[in-house]
Order: structure tokens, then C-alpha cells, then sequence
């Protein structure tokens, strides 16, 4: 078996160094650029919630301020710390399986899943929250094997991190600290002190949270923002529940279905670890009430589901290599199925993705160029979400007019009380500092009647949504650049490019660019 585990591990190994060399240079795209974009906003004045409309919790910008400030604020940045993520997850899976091959064989597909979703998932939310909760379990599990109650303080940590990130964390966070309380009482273990550590590593986070709201000003507008905005996103392009436990683990349900009888029939283990195997599937079940909850079913928002799971089957599939029974054949197919077609399947579908993105914003960036870059910085505004027109004011360091990094809420055909609530925010902006150039896409987020699909307007009906500024940009501003994109790629992955038009306010657009 020792061989057949230094092949498999080769094997999984070569996937991975294809998937890191075929990503390595995926450009900045999508909910990456926007966030980063959110921190340099906060850098030049900006308050979030207060100033900049966007929903991502404190946890979010923290960690992308520090990813920018460790690794940089480019493409490549961002690249090294998606693959850092994964290597904190592959650190936590070594110790959650206690076995090297257990947490090879769990560490690279994780990654390899994670690769074959895409460039717009690099560094996503979800996957920050999945790994520091790994990590965090981890913790745990050396805390109760070991019996030392300090490591509890990075166990509270970590998942109080995460529950800055994504709320799901504290929950998870308190019920994995009942069942080890639970354990370690059941052990006649004192337990006050472990107790005592886990809240002190928990209150941390929580602490730092509350301090960068205050900082900002924010806190009220925080929780406005939960009370309004966040119930009308979350109720935007819900899918029904038998689509969502579908796509939960895809494309992974044939593994884990292969894998099924051994989670119901496990190997015999010691009665000390078997509450690890409870507390693995516990954090499986808040994963998939993660996905379930948001709804949307992205890709991304799966990860803490796929993280247990995978840990949890590569967890038997080891132990079941040791057996000299119908488990020890069914754990050599499963493997070999994992092996020899879900990791090359999976690497060799992170090779497929373009730059979709990458003539859109050469376009937009030289087009800006002409009108004046420098004199722009703090006089224009975007309308679009998440096509690039962020992005190119990123890349070129131009503030924006106002905090509005999304015009999904401000062109909603639905008139709610939390969409008007936006649009006066908006209009009170735009009257008070009249952008100078405004840039829109055609990208339509399509929010009626319950719906949020992203796709192409390739007439700007979107401006129709909102008569009020549709009018207020024809009177006030003149048309000036206008690009169309070439057809899209024939790749059905491949994100279709849009186009964009760019205005300039009447008493500015007769004079020469500088």
C-alpha cells in the first residue's frame, strides 16, 4: 500500500503544480477587484457602509487589506494569496486526518476543485471563512489529542475570524466548542480553563471587528444596512432547494457517493476520536446551511461544505487502506477514481479559462486616458457591478465620485423601500458633486421581480429602470466614447465581454482633453 500511496500522491501532486502553473497569471476579475477597490476607497476617505454601499462584512476588508499589504495590491498578489489559502487548508486537513496521504489526497482536490471554478472564485469570502475554519478544527483536534488548553486561544481566533467574514462562522464556532467541552467532561478532564481560552480567542476578533466600525464611523450604518439591504439581496435569484443540494458538492458527488458506504460502515476507532468524526460532520452540515441559506448557489459558497467532506472521506479512504476486507477494495476505487479522473479532469479545466476581461479594460483604461486620467481621480463614477469598470479605475488609481460600487440596487426595476432608500443616498451625491465622467456598462444584474442574473443590455435598457437618472444623464451629459465588444468566445465557461459608454458632463465636454 505504501507504493500505491507515493504513486497516488505523484499523481496529485502533478495535478496541482498544473493547475497553480495555469492560474498563476489569471488576471484581477470580478468580486476580487471590487473589494480591493472597496480598500482603496477606504484608503483615500471613503467610510464603508457609511460612504460605500456594499454588503461584505468587516472580516472581508480586513483580510484584503492585509493580502494587499503583504503580497501586494496586483494580479499576482492575489494569485499568491489564493494559493496561501490553500496551503493553510492543506496544513489544516494534515492535522483534521491525521494521516500524510489522508491530507494530500483531501488538500489537492480541494484545490483542484477550487481551480476548475475559475478565476472569478480566486480569494472569494467563502474561501477565506472555509479555511480558517479548517484551520480553527484543527486547533481543536490538537487541543483534546494533546490535552493543552492553549491551544484553544487560535481555535476562538480563527472562527471568530471567520464569523466576521461570513456570519456562519459563530455559530459552527459555539456548537464545535459544546462538543468539545462535551468530550473533555466526558474524559474527566477540567474544562473551565479550556473554556475560559476559547472565549478569550473568540472575543478578539469580535473586538477588532467592532473597533474598525468605530473607527469609520460605521456602526449604525452597519446594521441599517442588515436591516434593509441585506434581506432585499438575499431575497435576488434564489434557486429552488433540489438545485442547490444538487450542485452542494458538484462535481464531487461521485466521489463522495463511492465513498458513502464507508462513511456508514466506518473503520472501528479508538473512543477517543470518535467525536472528531462528529464534530467534521457537523461542520459539513453548517457548510451545506451556508449554501442552502444565501441561496444563490455560486460556486464559491460551497467550500466550507466541500472542505469537510473531502476531509472526512479522505479520513476513511486512509484508514480503510489498512483493512484487508471489501473496505480496503472499495477504498483503492475510490482513490483511483479521485486520482486517475476528478484531479486531471479538474486541472485541465483551470487551463480554460481566457482573459475574457482584458481587451474591456484595455478600451476603457485608454479611453480614460484621452479624457484626462489624472483630473479625473474624484470625478467619475461608474455604473456596472462587477465587468471591469472597477477594475480599471483600480488599475489606475482614480477615486471614485461617490461610494456606489455597484448599480444593481440603483437600477432596480423593483421600486422596495430599501431600493429607494439607496437612490435617495445616490441622488443626494451626485447633486451635491456632480461627476465628471460617468462610465456605464451593459451589464444588467436583471433584480426584478426576485431575479439576479447577470447578463448583457446591449441597448443600456437598464438606465430605464430608473427614469429619474436616466433623464438627469441625457440633459446633463454628452456622450463621448461608446465600445462594443467582438462576439463572444465560443467557450460556454467563458464569461461573455461586454461593452460600455462613457459620458462627459456638458460644460466639460467642449474642452480638449489635456
Amino acid at each position: 500500500m505504501r507504493l500505491f500511496k507515493i504513486v497516488m500522491s505523484t499523481a496529485l501532486a502533478a495535478c496541482a503544480a498544473w493547475f497553480v502553473a495555469h492560474s498563476w497569471r489569471w488576471p484581477l476579475v470580478s468580486d476580487a477587484s471590487v473589494i480591493h477597490y472597496v480598500v482603496f476607497l477606504t484608503h483615500h476617505g471613503f467610510a464603508p457602509y457609511r460612504d460605500i454601499l456594499d454588503m461584505n462584512y468587516p472580516g472581508c476588508y480586513l483580510m484584503e487589506d492585509a493580502a494587499i499589504r503583504i503580497f501586494g495590491g496586483g494580479a499576482m498578489g492575489w494569485r499568491l494569496f489564493d494559493f496561501s489559502l490553500l496551503a493553510g487548508a492543506a496544513a489544516g486537513m494534515m492535522v483534521l486526518t491525521k494521516d500524510w496521504f489522508g491530507g494530500i489526497l483531501a488538500a489537492s482536490l480541494f484545490a483542484l476543485l477550487h481551480g476548475r471554478d475559475g478565476m472569478p472564485q480566486a480569494g472569494q469570502r467563502d474561501l477565506s471563512m472555509a479555511v480558517l475554519l479548517i484551520l480553527g478544527l484543527a486547533c481543536l483536534f490538537l487541543c483534546l489529542r494533546q490535552k493543552r488548553w492553549a491551544w484553544m486561544l487560535p481555535f476562538g481566533f480563527l472562527t471568530a475570524l471567520a464569523g466576521i467574514v461570513k456570519p456562519i462562522g459563530l455559530p459552527l464556532a459555539v456548537g464545535l466548542l459544546a462538543l468539545a467541552i462535551h468530550e473533555l467532561r466526558r474524559g474527566g478532564t477540567p474544562w473551565q480553563k479550556y473554556l475560559l481560552a476559547a472565549c478569550a480567542g473568540l472575543a478578539l476578533p469580535l473586538a477588532i471587528g467592532l473597533v474598525y466600525l468605530v473607527h469609520y464611523q460605521a456602526l449604525l450604518a452597519f446594521f441599517e444596512m442588515q436591516r434593509h439591504l441585506v434581506p432585499y439581496y438575499a431575497s435576488l435569484g434564489r434557486r429552488p432547494l433540489a438545485y442547490l443540494l444538487q450542485h452542494s458538492a458538484a462535481p464531487a458527488w461521485p466521489l463522495l457517493l463511492l465513498w458513502l458506504p464507508l462513511a456508514l460502515f466506518p473503520v472501528p476507532a479508538r473512543k477517543e476520536r470518535n467525536w472528531e468524526r462528529t464534530a467534521l460532520f457537523t461542520t459539513a452540515a453548517f457548510g451545506l446551511l451556508s449554501y442552502c441559506v444565501q441561496g444563490k448557489g455560486y460556486p464559491y459558497h460551497r467550500y466550507l461544505l466541500l472542505a469537510a467532506l473531502l476531509t472526512l472521506a479522505a479520513r476513511d479512504l486512509a484508514a480503510c487502506l489498512a483493512e484487508k476486507n471489501w473496505r480496503r477494495t472499495l477504498a483503492v476505487v475510490t482513490v483511483l477514481f479521485a486520482v486517475c479522473f476528478l484531479a486531471p479532469v479538474s486541472a485541465a479545466k483551470t487551463g480554460r479559462f481566457t482573459y475574457w476581461n482584458q481587451q474591456f479594460l484595455a478600451h476603457m483604461e485608454g479611453d480614460l486616458a484621452t479624457i484626462g486620467a489624472p483630473r479625473l481621480s474624484g470625478n467619475v463614477q461608474c455604473m456596472d457591478m462587477t465587468v471591469g469598470c472597477i477594475t480599471a479605475l483600480y488599475d489606475m488609481r482614480l477615486v471614485q465620485a461617490t461610494g456606489m460600487i455597484s448599480d444593481c440596487y440603483v437600477l432596480a426595476s423593483d421600486a422596495t423601500p430599501a431600493i429607494e432608500a439607496v437612490r435617495r443616498r445616490y441622488w443626494a451625491r451626485l447633486i451635491l458633486h456632480p461627476p465628471s465622467v460617468f462610465v456605464v456598462t451593459d451589464e444588467d444584474c436583471a433584480t426584478r421581480a426576485g431575479a439576479f442574473q447577470v447578463s448583457r443590455d446591449p441597448d443600456y435598457q437598464k438606465l430605464q429602470a430608473w427614469p429619474r437618472f436616466g433623464r438627469y444623464l441625457a440633459t446633463h451629459y454628452k456622450l463621448v466614447r461608446a465600445w462594443t465588444p467582438l462576439p463572444p468566445p465560443v467557450d460556454p465557461r467563458q464569461v461573455s465581454p461586454f461593452g460600455y459608454r462613457m459620458y462627459v458632463r456638458n460644460d466639460l465636454a467642449s474642452q480638449p482633453a489635456p
